[in-house]
């Protein structure tokens, strides 16, 4: 009876462990997703103001 509670409790704790693996992985896909994503939306706001930046330069020669 005793090694059947043991058993029971082992079990319950290696499930506690993979889950807080899995959550882990998680939360690093997540963090990878994010930090992608703020670079793919830097790359765009560098290509949108790229030619704002090239027709200010153009617009001060200019004058």
């Amino acid at each position: 009876m005793i090694v059947l509670i043991f058993n029971i409790a082992v079990g319950y704790f290696c499930r506690h462990i993979a889950a807080l693996l899995k959550f882990n992985v998680l939360k690093h896909k997540n963090r990878a997703l994010e930090n992608a994503l703020t670079e793919k939306e830097q790359e765009k706001v560098s290509i949108l103001l790229e030619p704002a930046i090239s027709n200010w330069l153009i617009i001060d020669h200019i004058d």
